[in-house]
């Protein structure tokens, strides 16, 4: 139990350390801005500086958030580093929800640029790059001639089952939803996997917020589902 205890408590103080909260005062004062730019100007000074520092220095919004995106999976494969045995393997389930993310945004990108025939230019620079868990190889995915390429590229990879089992699904309906929705579900069946190894009292409580969150997802496939 001393082992557990010590990976729970290192958690605990990175997580203390590293995520912070906007006193109610501020997100007040963001709100009544008059402008986008006041708005974040609030934010110098605060644990989100970072964002206010990126808006000042691009004036673009989306590059701040992506700042704020690398921050979050920076925080992940930290704690992976100390951790170990289960908890580690849970945080590492955790932590596939980004990169999982990351590959749904180049998919749609892929399959806007090959099939649709779009310019993509622009979300482009926006693409998280580096690898957590695995080499994604985005530029080799974005230029894939098609899904067959795909599942190429990602051969090395939990995910190259996934395309090449979705891939007359996604033909049919001439949408990457279907790639999507596999990719979702493999996130949250490797989720409770690694739950499950934990203790008994800690699975039932990780249990609880993963069943809600499945249900969350579950609504918006439903949505997409009607408006596709």
């Amino acid at each position: 139990m001393a082992g557990p205890l010590r990976q729970y408590a290192f958690i605990s103080a990175k997580l203390r350390a590293r995520i912070s909260i906007l006193p109610d005062e501020i997100i007040n004062q963001m709100i009544r801005a008059r402008t986008l730019a006041e708005s974040i100007q609030l934010l110098k000074g605060t644990p989100f500086t970072l964002i206010e520092t990126t808006y000042s220095r691009t004036g673009d919004l989306k590059m701040a958030e992506l700042e704020l995106f690398k921050q979050e999976v920076s925080l992940y494969l930290e704690l992976e580093r100390y951790l170990r045995g289960d908890v580690l393997n849970f945080v590492r389930a955790l932590a596939s929800r980004y990169e999982i993310d990351i590959l749904k945004n180049v998919l749609r990108l892929w399959f806007d640029h090959s099939v649709r025939g779009r310019s993509i230019e622009e979300p482009l620079g926006y693409l998280y790059h580096s690898a957590i868990h695995y080499d994604l190889q985005i530029d080799r995915i974005i230029n894939a001639r098609d899904i067959g390429d795909l599942q190429a590229v990602l051969e090395k990879t939990p995910y190259s089952s996934l395309i090449s089992s979705n891939a007359e699904q996604v033909k049919e309906r001439m949408s990457v939803f279907p790639f999507e929705i596999a990719l979702d579900h493999f996130y949250y069946q490797q989720l409770l996997e690694r739950a499950e190894k934990l203790q008994p009292a800690d699975y039932k409580i990780t249990k609880r917020f993963i069943g809600v969150e499945i249900d969350m997802q579950n609504i918006n496939w439903l949505v997409r589902f009607q408006l596709s």
